[in-house]
C-alpha cells in the first residue's frame, strides 16, 4: 500500500467535518485510521455510533489536485 498523502492524511478535521455534514448529532465517533487509496487520495475512516448499526464505521475520502507545473 502507498504511503498516505501528508497534508492529506492530516486533514482529520475536514474529514470530520464532511461526515458530520450527513451523519447525526454525535454519531461519529473517533477517528480509526487515514488510508492511501491512490496519489493523493486518502480515505479517513471514523467510528460510527448510530442506534442500530454496531460495528459501523464511516469513510471520508479527500483528494487534493497537483501543484501547478514550474
Amino acid at each position: 500500500m502507498a504511503t498516505p498523502d501528508q497534508p492529506l492524511a492530516a486533514a482529520v478535521a475536514a474529514a470530520r467535518d464532511a461526515v458530520e455534514e450527513i451523519a447525526e448529532s454525535g454519531e461519529v465517533g473517533e477517528h480509526l485510521s487515514a488510508a492511501a487509496d491512490d496519489l493523493r487520495l486518502v480515505t479517513h475512516r471514523f467510528a460510527a455510533s448510530r442506534p442500530g448499526y454496531g460495528g459501523w464505521e464511516w469513510f471520508a475520502t479527500l483528494a487534493r489536485a497537483p501543484a501547478p507545473a514550474r
